[in-house]
Order: C-alpha cells, then structure tokens, then sequence
C-alpha cells in the first residue's frame, strides 16, 4: 500500500544511511495489530572503504524496536515490535536496500481514538527506532531515527478493512461527535445495507438503503428546522440547485423502494443493489454535511 516518509542514519555524527516507509497493512484477530515495512539503505564512506579501514558490511543493524506516536510529538499509541524471526541489516554497496518489519497491537478503543483524531483524512504517524549498531569494535544501543509515516485515506480504508472481514467504501460521512438517534440510525442502516449485500441479501440492502435516506433527511430537517429537503437546501443553494437535489434523491428513494420479493422476475440483483446503495451513499454524506453545518457551524 502507498505509504511515505523518509529519514537519515548516523553514526558517531557519521551518516550512514536511509530508512524509507514502504508499507502498511493491517490484520485482524482478537485485536488489531499494524505490520509497517521500511526500506534501509546503509552504506560506508567510500574513503574508509578504499583505504582498507573497513570492508563494505561493515555496519550492521539488529535488536530493532520503537514506538509508534500520532504525527509529530503527539500521542503514543503503542509499542513497535520486531516479528519472530531477529533482523540484521548490513551495510553493502549498491545494493537497493533491505526491508526492516515491525508491527503494533492495538486494541479497538485505541483503533477508535486514531478514527476521530485523523478527521476524514489520511493519518500520519510519527515511528521512532531504536537499535543496537555494531561498526568494528563498537558497539551502541541508539536511538536510530524518527520517521513520519503519512498514510492516503485509500491506502488506510484498506488496513481497516484487513482488521476483519469488511470492505469499506472510500466515503466520509459527516456525523456529529455527539451522537443523536438519528445520527447512529444514519450509519447502523448504511452499515446494514453493506452486510446484506455481501450475505447475498440484495432486498434487504435495498430496504436498509431507503431507511438511511429516511434517516438522513429526518437528522436535515431537524437541523435547519425545515418541513421537507427542498425548504431546508434553498435558502443556502437557490431554487434550481436544490430542485435537481431533491428530484435526484426522489428518484434513489424510488429505486430503493422496489424490493420484490424473493424468486419474483424483477428480483434486484447484487449490481443493481450496490449501485443503488452507492447514490444513496453520496445524498446520505451531502445531507449531514449540510445538517452538521447548520447545527454546530462546521463540517
């Protein structure tokens, strides 16, 4: 997964070389555990190399641990751990480097607290090393470098997904941090509608589909004080806008009514249900945004 940052190492205020964040996933068991991949480049001065004073390998990198933080200086979040098997990295001349793993266990109200820290944007986590350097006949236990690993939103989605058996679509939807019965009736229908469709279920998608709708324009109508959607959206985007709006979500609403029954010829398939699911998806995060705005001033 896309994934970067980058910093130096030094050794004895001697650069050596690079560490580069490579990759990011996620597994899920009883807990959630984050595995990183980082690329280290080390190599020796030429000089020292030429003259005979040290062969190429010199250096070498093991015992690696650190912590994992949020962004610069924020909140530690947990330990980094090295998998089972010991890592030695050692310093070589054009080589492309050699790949460092480390992992995290969290647990799920720590996975919660980075949800509403990152703010419906890719997270950035700071990664602190430490290691054991051995050059000739010294050797240290140091601090080796601190990286900032800066995640795309895509590329996370996809480590949650890895946490268990879900697949989460690339939407935000904005929810205030207070929940509501409207609020959490909004996302538990959503939340349904994707369930169903991956148990084979595409009528129930369609009917939990069509009560998120309902959800969503009761949570706007409350917000602005408003008798229907058109009232509560014109006087922020003019008649027409809000027209083709609610002439859009009228006609969602319409095809997420038409839930047949099992066996029946107009049976809805998987695809129509996703699509379905999906326009409704983008109306759902159009209407809180414009609630929450109304409500708290902000999105």
């Amino acid at each position: 997964m896309q994934i970067h940052g980058e910093s130096q190492i030094y050794f004895q205020g001697m650069r050596v070389g690079q560490i580069r964040a490579d990759d990011l996933s996620g597994f899920g068991g009883l807990f959630p555990r984050l595995f990183f991949r980082f690329v280290v480049n080390m190599s020796l001065p030429e000089k020292a190399i030429m003259t005979g004073k040290l062969a190429p390998d010199a250096l070498s990198l093991y015992d690696f641990r650190g912590e994992l933080r949020w962004q610069q200086g924020g909140l530690v979040i947990g330990r980094l751990f090295e998998p089972a098997e010991s890592q030695v990295i050692r310093s070589q001349l054009g080589h492309d480097g050699s790949q460092l793993l480390l992992f995290c266990d969290l647990d799920w109200s720590r996975l919660q607290r980075i949800e509403s820290l990152r703010d419906s944007k890719g997270p950035v986590f700071q990664t602190e090393f430490y290691a054991r350097m051995t050059l000739g006949n010294d050797s240290l236990s140091t601090r080796l470098a601190t990286v900032q690993v800066h995640v795309p939103m895509e590329s996370w989605h996809a480590v949650l997904g890895g946490f268990g058996a879900h697949r989460f679509d690339i939407l935000e939807i904005a929810l205030p941090l207070s929940s509501t019965t409207d609020t959490e009736s909004i996302a538990g229908h959503l939340r349904s509608a994707r369930s169903a469709i991956d148990n084979g279920s595409s009528q129930m998608s369609l009917v939990e589909t069509r009560k998120a709708l309902e959800a969503a324009i009761q949570f706007l109508r409350s917000s602005v004080t408003a008798p229907g959607v058109g009232e509560a959206l014109k006087p922020r985007f003019g008649d027409d806008k809000s027209d083709a709006i609610t002439g859009i979500l009228s006609r969602v609403k319409d095809l997420a009514s038409r839930a047949a029954h099992p066996g029946s010829a107009s049976e809805t398939s998987a695809l129509e249900a996703r699509f379905v699911l999906h326009q409704a998806q983008g109306l759902v995060a159009f209407l809180t945004a414009v609630a929450t705005q109304a409500r708290y001033g902000t999105v």
